[in-house]
């Protein structure tokens, strides 16, 4: 990889997380919102949306967001609704935590559950405050890099050479190996009826092509279709 590479491949994580940590935002709103306005906290959908936006800060911004509901509801409501607002509180942070930021990370760019909930707490201790702002985007990061590895590892078929090059003649098998092939490969590219009227013919080649690096298949100059190389077989 060069250097544009890592940084498209950076930039494609970066933008993932991004869409996580927003669609993560997005549903904590609504938890605060719909959560609110069963307490019948005044207010309920401005504190909800600071709930979404606090989200992107991270350790703090949750804490700060219980604040505005939590006053508001203990002075509406006194201390049975200031009570209702930290069970919320709880509520949301253990679902966002432990649920739906793992589940979003995993989902977008393949970050096991296990490691969107240690490395927060890994990093935080490791280095406080800083270790649970990047534990997220460096595990996009991480986990982007090692799809895409896997993906360049994982080995293809080999590419086969074909038997019979442009320009060989070749002749066509018998009727009875033709209806044993029909039958042995329905897919891709199975020998039509029109095909098998053909055997024993003699033909030239024209065309060859590969099937996923593997089947070699051949065109011929008069016979119609396409035809499998077990199917063909040099002639003088």
């Amino acid at each position: 990889m060069n250097f544009l590479d890592h940084l498209r491949t950076t930039g494609s994580a970066l933008k993932s997380w991004l869409i996580i940590q927003s669609t993560d935002a997005l549903i904590v709103g609504l938890l605060w919102l719909v959560g609110l306005e069963i307490i019948r906290v005044p207010l309920a959908p401005l504190w909800a949306v600071l709930g979404a936006l606090l989200q992107f800060v991270p350790h703090f911004g949750p804490l700060i967001a219980l604040v505005g509901p939590a006053l508001v509801g203990g002075i509406s409501g006194g201390g049975m609704r200031l009570l209702y607002v930290l069970i919320l509180y709880a509520v949301i942070v253990l679902t966002e935590g432990f649920l739906l930021q793992p589940y979003l990370m995993k989902r977008t760019v393949r970050v096991p559950v296990w490691a969107s909930i240690l490395t927060p707490f890994v990093l935080g201790f490791v280095v406080p405050f800083w270790g649970v702002l990047l534990a997220a985007p460096l595990l996009a990061v991480v986990y982007t890099y090692r799809g895409r590895m896997t993906r360049n590892r994982r080995p293809g078929p080999e590419p086969r050479e074909e038997q019979f090059p442009v320009g060989t003649k070749v002749q066509v098998r018998d009727e009875g190996f033709l209806r044993q092939f029909q039958e042995r490969r329905k897919f891709p590219h199975p020998i039509s009826p029109e095909q098998i009227e053909t055997a024993g013919q003699v033909d030239i080649v024209t065309n060859v092509g590969f099937h996923n690096g593997g089947d070699v298949l051949y065109k011929l100059q008069r016979l119609p279709g396409i035809w499998h190389e077990e199917c063909l077989e040099a002639t003088g």
